[in-house]
């Protein structure tokens, strides 16, 4: 075996993380779309979860091999490791940063359908505005997105205080049936020792509700001497106080 010359080492020493391949597939975003973000959300302190939101779609985004890819809110909450309404409100403000555009399914008959999504880059959130008669300033447009977040951000939070209220029963499952078919999927994705599925599965049926938080909470109980079945977790997403079967202590 040969030894190494000083330009081979060279090549070694500049491989770094590598390339890009079907092996090693990456996924990029503009450190412009990054500073972005993190400065027009640092004011209303949700700049971490907007970063990991748009970090998400960028992932997505490699996955589908395009700028374009259609994805549920859920999945994007999922991949991000924020609740679904943060995902919401993360996405408007996106939105009006012209950093994304997004095409909203309107299906009839179709409640919380996937949307789709395209990443646009940064010179397209440069789109011509007007601030009196002359092109407004890189400041003047990040202002002024900022003025339209912070209202929708202020909105938000007035929805969740009038969401903590005490609200009238819940609706959704209600049939013995479907609650039956809830409950053998539970008891499936345990068996099978699998989380996301349980989590993707359940998060279409309960669109207005974090199910990741929602079961993280409901196996805290285990602390206290109390085992969490999938009957309770069931009605505990539906609105119905769980029974929590006592551990048995040999």
């Amino acid at each position: 075996m040969q030894p190494t010359t000083e330009n081979e080492n060279n090549k070694i020493d500049n491989v770094g993380r590598g390339k890009p391949c079907p092996a090693d597939p990456w996924c990029w975003c503009s450190k412009g779309a990054l500073k972005m973000i993190t400065a027009q959300f640092a004011e209303s302190n949700q700049a971490i979860s907007a970063r990991s939101v748009y970090v998400a779609m960028t992932e997505l985004a490699s996955d589908a091999a395009s700028d374009t890819f259609t994805a549920s809110k859920a999945l994007i909450a999922h991949k991000a490791g924020v609740s679904y309404k943060t995902v919401e409100r993360i996405l408007h403000g996106l939105e009006v940063l012209a950093l994304i555009k997004i095409d909203r399914n309107e299906t009839a008959g179709v409640f919380k359908a996937p949307n789709t999504y395209t990443l646009l880059p940064i010179r397209h959130s440069g789109a011509s505005m007007r601030h009196d008669g002359k092109h407004a300033s890189k400041s003047d447009k990040v202002e002024e997105s900022g003025k339209i977040f912070k209202k929708s951000f202020q909105k938000d939070r007035a929805r969740a205080r009038l969401a903590r209220r005490p609200a009238a029963p819940a609706p959704c499952v209600s049939a013995t049936a479907d609650f039956s078919e809830l409950v053998r999927i539970v008891e499936q994705c345990i068996k099978d020792r699998d989380r996301d599925r349980l989590i993707t599965t359940l998060q279409s049926r309960f669109p207005d509700t974090d199910v990741a938080h929602a079961l993280d909470n409901y196996l805290k109980p285990v602390e206290h001497g109390k085992r969490p079945t999938p009957r309770g977790f069931i009605g505990k997403l539906l609105g119905v106080e769980p029974t929590l079967k006592p551990t048995r202590h040999r």
